[in-house]
């Protein structure tokens, strides 16, 4: 909401001669006339505002309204110390809220002249000009009420109805927030093809812009009604894919999402089968705020925007039945947990009841895009099972290894060589805990995103969070805030791409071979060892820096080596002086890498859209095997189909139909620190191949720059097996090129 000059307000009253005799003093709205206690900001004036005049300007920033009733004002006076948003500095009580514009003279019986409030109105707002103003979701519509003006001009938002949302057949129907649009290209009236239902609840029906509304296909659990009971005290629904969990011990909420990764089902059939019967009785308490904490929340997170409140609390979401391009958005915030389903210990083979195999769908596509996924989805069921036979046959079991253990060793190596087959569209289920901050920053990018299914989940993730924590995610639905925040981050988007195109950025360079890059490298060991004392020491950062710098360089490495001690475990980890070193990555790899490397929290993670232009990995076990063939086809399908898609206009969209297996391009920026962590954890045996060989590279292209450090990444797993020491042949090739 824009701020205003008070000078310039009374000016032009002035010159129309209408305030001369008229004072104005800041009051508050009776509560009948503002629903959900929203604030109004206008001026009230006794004559011209009761015929219908024209609005004034803009709106006064820092008021909530004005009232010219003299006689209430010292009720108002007393009212505001618990209400009013207009707060006068927070020099005196920061939690002590007072009126903008009541001074001595507000008890008086007259009625000041308008220049003296003028000049109160600037004193009192000075020294709160970091505050954020009220909300311009603005009761009054078009008709003009007796003695008001609305000062912005715009039609005012109000909710108009509480109702059941429709269920259309097919899916979960989400609307945006009032006042929030879909984002460029989403389709407002998408109808889903699964024959069972899911009910949406209740929701508002805002007036405003048009609301976007997106079905989304989502296979549907049934349970008893005995089952429905034992979750109900548990879980915010029992028929959504996003629900939250509550009333459950922390240590319970944990070991779900845990189990979540090797899990074939649902959570909530996980709770039901493993959980449920010890499980401790827990009286309710999730749920309700309690108004003391809503109050405070209100007045310190909404009105005086201190977010720091936002990180106090969190919950605990499962979002279910979601694609693999959904999953890398849920899983972007950098201050959450996550724990996501696994194409590498769990097999996509079959088809379910009444929905058929585990992909997203959506009617725009066309029914040539269910074909070619389930072309594709069958060809992966057919190689998985000719995959097993075939490993189990090129690794007999050792001597003392049971066979149970060889069968699931077998069947895990299966796995990771088909899973390039599996489709962006693939369903995942995704566990997360996070803040409140972290969600509110979720949704907002969730439902400024271009793909209507991040729409939808971000408006199903934001009314389960109003379940739980609903004062930490009350700005999101205002447009004032969460609105106009949507608003940025699509404005930003596309600003983005606009400029992408008049550089000429937007064309593809052709196929790449999986290749890492060190763009650059901040720092110098020097500066690390210094960094490393600096805490120990009694002198400022140059002086530790000459005393380092005097060593000679056998010295210098002896010195980090004790500083770093001695590591039992890739969990001792050195001081945060290695954060004072930084790397920036430039990653081609398969998309099934690059989701597991994504997420890692402490880094910069970038990546550009899923395409096939950057080609596809083959697992050369697959050749010899015999397989390679029919795994060549199905990419095919796969890049035909998102040909096909893209060249109907869905851009966005045209990734889901692209196979795991074809290459992205992406950038992660990390300090030492970090790259010391994921490089040793990802460079493990009982890693994927893909991403143990980006760990090898990352760590080489250290060693070039500061070979001290690289050194110190003592846990570093070298084994290599055929497959790992093909993709390290190629990456090196390339940076060779």
């Amino acid at each position: 909401m824009p701020e205003v000059d008070v000078d310039r307000l009374v000016d032009r009253a002035e010159a129309r001669r209408e305030l001369d005799e008229r004072g104005v003093v800041v009051g508050r709205l009776a509560k009948p006339q503002v629903p959900e206690r929203r604030p109004l900001v206008e001026i009230v004036h006794a004559h011209r505002a009761g015929l219908g005049e024209l609005r004034l300007d803009a709106l006064p920033r820092r008021m909530l309204e004005v009232e010219r009733d003299a006689k209430r004002r010292v009720e108002r006076a007393e009212q505001q110390r618990e209400h009013a948003l207009v707060a006068r500095a927070l020099q005196r009580d920061a939690y002590r809220p007072e009126p903008g514009a009541e001074g001595a003279h507000a008890l008086g019986e007259h009625v000041e002249p308008a220049q003296t409030v003028t000049r109160q109105l600037r004193r009192e707002l000075e020294p709160v000009v970091h505050l954020l103003g009220p909300a311009v979701e603005l009761i009054l519509g078009r008709q003009p009420v007796a003695r008001r003006v609305q000062l912005d001009g715009r039609e005012a938002l109000r909710v108009v109805a509480e109702e059941r949302r429709g269920i259309r057949s097919g899916g979960v129907e989400a609307g945006a927030p009032g006042g929030i649009r879909p984002a460029g290209g989403a389709d407002a009236d998408v109808h889903g093809s699964s024959p069972v239902a899911i009910p949406s609840g209740s929701v508002s029906t805002v007036r405003g812009p048009l609301a976007m509304v997106e079905t989304v296909p989502v296979p549907v659990e049934h349970f008893t009604e005995e089952e429905r009971e034992r979750l109900a005290l548990h879980f915010t629904n029992l028929d959504r894919p996003v629900f939250g969990l509550v009333n459950l011990p922390e240590t319970v909420k944990g070991a779900l999402f845990a189990r979540y990764s090797r899990y074939q089902g649902t959570l909530r059939r996980l709770f039901l089968d493993e959980f449920a019967d010890s499980v401790p009785e827990v009286p309710p308490i999730e749920g309700a705020e309690g108004k003391r904490a809503a109050d405070l929340y209100e007045r310190i997170f909404l009105g005086y925007g201190d977010d720091s409140v936002a990180q106090l609390g969190g919950a605990h979401i499962a979002c279910e039945w979601t694609s693999n391009l959904l999953t890398k958005l849920l899983q972007r915030p950098r201050l959450a947990a996550y724990l996501e389903q696994s194409t590498r210990y769990i097999a996509y083979d079959d088809r379910l009841e009444g929905f058929g195999y585990r992909y997203h769908r959506d009617a725009r596509f066309g029914p040539k895009y269910e074909h070619a996924l389930d072309d594709v989805f069958e060809t992966y069921s057919r190689l998985l099972e000719q995959t097993t036979t075939w490993v189990g046959g090129q690794f007999p079991p050792g001597e003392n290894e049971s066979a149970a253990a060889h069968a699931r060793a077998v069947r895990a190596k299966a796995l990771d060589l088909v899973r390039g087959l599996l489709p962006a569209a693939t369903l995942s289920h995704v566990g997360i805990y996070g803040s409140g901050q972290t969600y509110e920053q979720l949704v907002l990018h969730l439902l400024a995103h271009r793909l209507a299914e991040a729409q939808a989940y971000g408006q199903m993730l934001l009314e389960e969070l109003q379940k739980i924590i609903p004062s930490f995610v009350v700005r999101v639905p205002r447009e004032d805030r969460g609105g106009r925040w949507i608003e940025y981050l699509r404005e930003r988007r596309s600003a983005a791409d606009e400029i992408v195109q008049r550089l000429g950025l937007d064309e593809p360079e052709g196929p790449a071979a999986p290749s890492v890059e060190l763009v650059r490298a901040h720092g110098t060991e020097e500066e690390l060892l210094a960094a490393l004392l600096y805490e120990s020491a009694a002198t400022g950062e140059e002086a530790a820096l000459r005393a380092v710098a005097a060593l000679p360089a056998s010295e210098q490495a002896a010195l980090l080596r004790e500083l770093v001690g001695t590591r039992e475990n890739r969990r001792h980890r050195p001081g945060r002086g290695f954060e004072t070193l930084r790397y920036r990555f430039e990653i081609v790899s398969d998309y099934g890498a690059f989701r597991d490397l994504q997420r890692h929290r402490l880094l910069t993670c970038q990546w550009q859209r899923l395409s096939p232009d950057l080609g596809a990995d083959l697992p050369e076990e697959l050749v010899r095997a015999g397989l390679g063939g029919e795994y060549e086809r199905a990419l095919e399908v796969s890049r035909s189909e998102y040909e096909r898609l893209r060249g109907d206009g869905f851009v966005e969209e045209a990734p889901y139909a692209l196979s795991l297996a074809y290459r992205i391009r992406y950038v992660l920026e990390l300090d030492a620190r970090e790259a010391l962590h994921l490089i040793e954890l990802r460079s493990g045996r009982e890693g994927h191949p893909s991403y143990r060989a980006v760990a090898h590279e990352m760590r080489r292209a250290i060693a070039e720059v500061h070979p001290n450090v690289a050194a110190t990444m003592s846990y570093v797993d070298d084994s290599t097996e055929e497959r790992l020491e093909r993709l390290l042949s190629e990456m090196r090739n390339d940076a060779k090129s």
